[in-house]
């Protein structure tokens, strides 16, 4: 009975420190899964927030884009306002200037005719 009892306390023993060894293990085990967790959380939380920032960037810029194209389109519009008025004023330049050229000519050939005649 000595005997058992020994044998008894001995596996006792063998499976308290087993018991013990598990129980060290799991708390190290434990505590490398929740500083992972931690980890994990704090980079996703970082990781969120740049995404958060890079969108707003993406709004941002989509909103000058638009302004930016607007105000291009305004003033491309304004340029072929501009450029078409230019050419009417052009156009009719060149009508006054061959006008005036023509009546030019008439007027040398009418003082033409008017000396021929005072002076004949």
């Amino acid at each position: 009975m000595d005997q058992e009892s020994q044998l008894l306390q001995t596996r006792i023993t063998s499976l308290s420190q087993d018991l013990e060894e598990k129980t060290v293990e799991l708390m190290e085990l434990k505590k490398t899964s929740t500083s992972r967790s931690m980890n994990a959380e704090s980079t996703l939380a970082a990781k969120t927030e740049e995404l958060r920032i890079a969108l707003e960037a993406v709004e941002d810029l989509k909103e000058i884009n638009e302004r930016l194209s607007t105000k291009s389109e305004q003033l491309l519009s304004s340029l072929s306002s501009q450029r078409e008025s230019y050419d009417v004023m052009m156009d009719n330049f060149h009508q006054e200037l061959s006008a005036q050229t023509k009546l030019a000519k008439l007027y040398q050939g009418g003082l033409k005719s008017f000396l021929v005649k005072f002076y004949a």
